[in-house]
């Protein structure tokens, strides 16, 4: 037997007069301008100071005592509030349902609204409901689905527009059905572009954000962990230039990641892996020929987009510059057993002079272990997919962060190089990525 329910026939109602509006910010995983919208809305109509002071007459100014327990019995609501919708229209369904419903075919009657709803529609409603043509196709859409319960005026709504396209001449129903092949025609095609093994590199650099940004706070809620990550390389949306990336997951109790708390985040680590990255790959990715946009980069193991810098060829390439005050990067022979570093453990300058090949044979999960695993040996081969050791009695912190980040800054800074800064926000992530900027006076910046 179903638990009774804590709302009222009317309250229902009121609820599902929300719904559309809800499924249309669930379809959309933003809910920003749903929720105030909703509560001001229902608080407005079922204040709940009258549920916590049936007695108080209507608006009685409250004491702070008053307030207060009013306040707390608010936040009680709005819980409840939040588990309703969720439950009435069933969170992981709903969603799945609604990328179904952007895959299938059209209704004709989504294609009639679409092309009279404005002419012939709106103008028969009764008593002239103000229900917009977005909101109407949408309803057309979801309509039949069972979890779907349409909200009055657009059951109304759909109703009369059934009706009057079934009124409709031949002449209209002729130009509806060809609308709707062409729709039908047109989606097939796009679904075909979008099939495996037609996208670019640029285009899973661009979902690198949200499917890392969901990898790790599932991590995060298994572990108890935070991450920072790194990660960077040419990118066609620059122009084939290199960009370096952060994605930060974990935060404190006032919701600051990382790169919020750290004052030079940009300065202290950005920048001094950008520098790095130029090394990797310092001539960027040749922009990608007409016949060969379709092409796909195999991915690593890590699920990163594999670039080989090492590979790639471009005419009158100039030598990497090379600063004389730093020693010389000896040559290296992977197969050697055992070697010897012949840089001083505390310098950790050479690791943006390390050659490419040598960087991709180690792969990119290797990138964020270097730090731990220079203290013992830097120069040690990786025989196997690396792993994060834990270093016994390690130096502070601060001290191996300066030795690996000061090498790397002046090194960047005696190249004079300007950065831009680019931070985008996806989900409850953030994204951080530093580009070379095409004016020399331009200097570092936040958009």
């Amino acid at each position: 037997m179903p638990p009774h329910s804590w709302t009222t026939a009317e309250q229902d109602n009121f609820i599902e007069g929300f719904y559309d509006d809800f499924l249309k910010g669930q379809a959309n995983r933003n809910y920003s301008t749903f929720w105030p919208l909703f509560f001001e809305h229902w608080f407005a109509k079922y204040p709940e100071e009258a549920v916590i002071f049936p007695d108080l007459p209507a608006g009685t100014k409250l004491n702070a005592a008053q307030a207060t327990q009013v306040g707390k019995a608010m936040d009680l609501r709005k819980e409840q509030l939040h588990n309703k919708l969720r439950n009435n229209l069933g969170t992981s369904k709903r969603l799945m349902k609604a990328k179904e419903l952007r895959t299938r075919k059209p209704q004709m009657i989504e294609v009639y609204l679409n092309l009279y709803y404005d002419e012939k529609v709106k103008p028969a409603l009764e008593g002239g409901a103000d229900v917009q043509k977005d909101v109407a196709i949408a309803a057309a859409a979801s309509d039949g689905q069972k979890a779907t319960k349409l909200a009055p005026n657009l059951a109304a709504m759909m109703s009369k527009a059934r009706e009057l396209y079934k009124n409709e001449s031949a002449e209209i129903k002729e130009k509806v059905e060809a609308r709707w092949k062409e729709i039908v025609s047109e989606r097939e095609q796009g679904a075909g572009k979008g099939k495996a093994g037609t996208q670019t590199p640029q285009y899973y650099i661009d979902k690198l954000g949200p499917m890392l940004g969901y990898f790790f706070k599932g991590l995060q809620e298994a572990t108890r962990w935070s991450f920072t990550v790194l990660m960077g390389g040419p990118s066609a949306a620059t122009g084939g230039r290199v960009e370096a990336c952060s994605i930060h997951v974990g935060s404190t109790v006032l919701g600051h990641t990382f790169d919020q708390v750290h004052p030079n985040f940009t300065t202290d680590f950005m920048q001094p892996y950008k520098a790095f990255l130029d090394k990797v790959c310092p001539w960027g990715m040749e922009e990608l020929k007409p016949e060969d946009e379709g092409e796909v980069q195999p991915a690593s193991s890590s699920g990163h987009v594999a670039v080989d810098c090492s590979e790639a060829t471009v005419p009158d390439l100039p030598p990497t510059p090379v600063c004389p005050t730093e020693p010389p990067v000896p040559p290296i022979n992977l197969s050697s057993p055992s070697l010897q570093p012949s840089v001083p453990v505390s310098s950790l300058a050479y690791v943006a002079q390390l050659s490419p090949p040598l960087v991709h044979s180690q792969g990119n999960d290797s990138l964020h272990t270097v730090i731990a695993n220079q203290v013992n040996d830097p120069l040690q081969p990786v025989a196997a997919p690396p792993t994060l050791s834990i270093v016994q009695n390690p130096p502070p912190v601060p001290v191996i962060l300066n030795e690996a980040i000061g090498p790397l800054n002046s090194l960047l800074s005696r190249h004079n190089p300007s950065f831009r800064t680019r931070r985008a926000i996806p989900l409850s992530l953030s994204l951080r990525a530093v580009r070379a900027s095409t004016n020399p006076a331009q200097r570092s910046s936040r958009w």
